[in-house]
Formats: structure tokens, C-alpha cells, sequence
């Protein structure tokens, strides 16, 4: 049998196909659309995101250990910012979420309490960045402005929320309908929530909410407690405003139908996971009612 020379062999190595070369998954960055399994890496390794610039990220975050965590790292001239993962719950998804800008780089850090490997995957899209302040869904994931998790917390989009939309319902012997917000373009009302009474390893610390939410800040001196039916899925909050974020001592999770009573001394806002509620019931019943 004829062999092909020695020469022809080291000629196929040198035209491209590198035996040797390292697979995209273990060459320590994460690209777009790409899977990146956590398997090969430890607590305090970070991973370079190779994304080039002008482009925003989502990155999906599944651990193999719900205490694992990861950082979005944007660094720049003007810029060293550190993105925490949140909570989104109209896609059902932890992620890390960041646009990088010309002249900034990204990469993600990587952490487990104790130390030790990592498992999991993180994955990667790119798109086209979203600009918070156009009226325009730029990135085409159906939210515009400050009501994408792109923008969410930009200061800007921070720093210009106007008040909340508030119901102060009154004493009665039935429930009684309230009015529902519709999200606007540019949301003007607060989108994150400190959701950790929801247990470790449900969601994360912070959950992004992007629908147009109601609170009741009180109920009349009489009343003895509230039920809330709600049209729509969506979650209760009892708190109190924390900086940026609503500070949840009592989370609900509510499917259409459902009622959850409250108390007079509580202050709770209505998160839709939608853009609005399709409805929103309280009846409120007080001492003199008998």
C-alpha cells in the first residue's frame, strides 16, 4: 500500500486543521450563542465575553448549586461596573445582563461559597444594544426603555422614576375592582425587587419585574385586614423601598384567580409578570362592618 509522504502530512496541519487546537467551550471565552459548560472551571475563575462592542448581553445562567453566583464585569476607560445576576420571571431565567459599549470589554466571574469546582453552563446572545431613552424596543424582546432588563438599572433609568402608581381602597362588603396601569414606554415605576424571603436557591436576591405595577400604601383606620384577587400571574410584595429596589419581607407568587389576604399595617405592591394585570380585586373589611 502507497503511503502519502511525511511532507504532505505536516502540509495539512499548516493550511488549517489543527488537531490541537483548543475547543470553543475550554478556550476561556464565551462568545455568542455559545453553551459555555462550567465543568472545567473553579470558583474565582472568569471567563472574557467575545462579543466585540456596540452589543447587549444576555447571559443565562444555570449552575449545577443554586449558592454558585456570577458577576458581569464591564470595564472601560470611564466604567468599572459589576452586574449582578437577577430574577426575570417572564422568561422563566436567571441572567446577567449588560451592553458594551466601544472601548469597554466584558467578562463574567465566576463564585462558589467555600471554593471548589463550578458546574453548570452559562449561555450566551448578542444583540443590538437597547437605548433606554428612544421609545423604541430596539433589541426586539417586545420591552422598550427603561422596562428592559437592559436598562433597568442604568442610573438614569433609576434616577428618573416618577411615583408609583397607588390604590387606596375603601371599606367594603365585596370585592371592588382598581384601576390598572399599562406599562408605559419609558417606565416610570420601580422594576426590582429584594426577593431572598423566597429561600435560597428559588431566585436570586434580585428579581426584575418590567410590568406596570400597583401599590396600596394603606386601608382606612378601621379596617381589620384586605384580600386581593388577581387577574393575571404575577407577585405580592410586602416591603418597604430599599435604594432602587423594593425590600420584600414577604413574597407571594400569584396565578390568575387567586386571592391573598393582607393586613392594615402592611405595604404591598402587585407585579404583573405581563405588561399589566388583566384585573385587580380588594375587598377590605373593617370593624364596622360587624
Amino acid at each position: 500500500m502507497k503511503r502519502a509522504p511525511l511532507f504532505a502530512a505536516v502540509a495539512l496541519l499548516l493550511t488549517g486543521c489543527d488537531f490541537f487546537a483548543t475547543p470553543p467551550d475550554q478556550d476561556g471565552l464565551l462568545s455568542c450563542d455559545e453553551e459555555q459548560p462550567l465543568s472545567l472551571l473553579t470558583s474565582a475563575d472568569d471567563l472574557d465575553v467575545d462579543a466585540g462592542s456596540e452589543v447587549g448581553l444576555r447571559i443565562v445562567t444555570a449552575f449545577g448549586d443554586p449558592d454558585m453566583a456570577a458577576v458581569l464585569r464591564i470595564d472601560g476607560p470611564d466604567v468599572a461596573d459589576h452586574i449582578g445576576e437577577f430574577w426575570d420571571p417572564s422568561v422563566g431565567q436567571t441572567m446577567l445582563t449588560g451592553t458594551i459599549e466601544v472601548g469597554q470589554s466584558g467578562s463574567v466571574e465566576l463564585f462558589r461559597p467555600g471554593g471548589g469546582a463550578m458546574s453548570g453552563s452559562l449561555t450566551l446572545t448578542c444583540g443590538a444594544p437597547e437605548v433606554c431613552w428612544n421609545l423604541i424596543d430596539d433589541d426586539g424582546d417586545g420591552r422598550v426603555d427603561c422596562a428592559d432588563p437592559l436598562c433597568a438599572r442604568v442610573p438614569d433609568c433609576e434616577d428618573a422614576q416618577e411615583p408609583l402608581e397607588t390604590e387606596t381602597p375603601l371599606c367594603s362588603t365585596d370585592f371592588v375592582p382598581l384601576d390598572v396601569p399599562v406599562l408605559r414606554a419609558i417606565d416610570d415605576q420601580r422594576t426590582l425587587y429584594e426577593t431572598s424571603p423566597l429561600g435560597a436557591g428559588v431566585q436570586p436576591t434580585l428579581a426584575f419585574w418590567g410590568g406596570a405595577e400597583v401599590m396600596i400604601p394603606s386601608l382606612p383606620p378601621t379596617a381589620i385586614r384586605a384580600i386581593v384577587r388577581v387577574g393575571g400571574g404575577g407577585m405580592l410584595c410586602e416591603g418597604t423601598p430599599d435604594g432602587p429596589a423594593v425590600s420584600c419581607d414577604r413574597v407571594v407568587d400569584l396565578a390568575d384567580g387567586d386571592e391573598v389576604e393582607f393586613m392594615p399595617s402592611d405595604v404591598v405592591w402587585l407585579e404583573p409578570v405581563a405588561a399589566a394585570w388583566e384585573s385587580l380585586e380588594v375587598h377590605v373589611i373593617c370593624e364596622d362592618q360587624g
